[in-house]
């Protein structure tokens, strides 16, 4: 298994957690956006904003149930540390560290805010970055429609 980046003391490894976790040993951090089960890839993306036609990410079926319980208590079991996005969606202990990303996105049927379950035991943290559509902050380039910004 290669991984994405490695400088020699941190490695990145891409990809679904599902085939690239169960052959990794104990690990420091767990980020992951794993599908929340709610069919968000069947294409609803296509007429949700007021200001300009979003981009088609096409009908697939990624979305259509979440993981496994078994494979999130394996990555949890683990990894030291660990932000799970969509945790509101999952059956995780009780946190007082949710990290709330407020996307300042307007009027629309899309979320204000995501949530991130985290284990970190501080304060609930919010972050503030624009993201809808063509109106966001930074010049990334989207590839896919639950992408978190960098």
């Amino acid at each position: 298994m290669t991984p994405y980046f490695d400088d020699g003391t941190v490695a990145i490894y891409h990809g679904d957690c599902a085939v690239i976790a169960p052959q990794l040993g104990s690990f420091d951090l767990l980020c992951t956006d794993p599908p929340y089960g709610i069919g968000e890839a069947r294409g609803r993306n296509k007429s949700r904003t007021k200001l300009a036609r979003a981009k088609d990410y096409g009908d697939a079926a990624w979305d259509d149930a979440p993981p496994a319980s078994w494979l999130l208590d394996m990555l949890r079991a683990r990894s030291r540390y660990q932000v799970l996005f969509g945790g509101n969606y999952f059956t995780l202990p009780p946190s007082s560290s949710w990290l709330v990303w407020d996307k300042e996105n307007g009027e629309n049927d899309f979320a204000d805010c995501e949530l991130a379950w985290t284990n970190y035991g501080i304060a609930l943290r919010r972050k503030r970055h624009r993201w809808h559509g063509m109106l966001r902050e930074g010049n990334e380039e989207r590839y896919h429609p639950t992408q978190k910004p960098l």
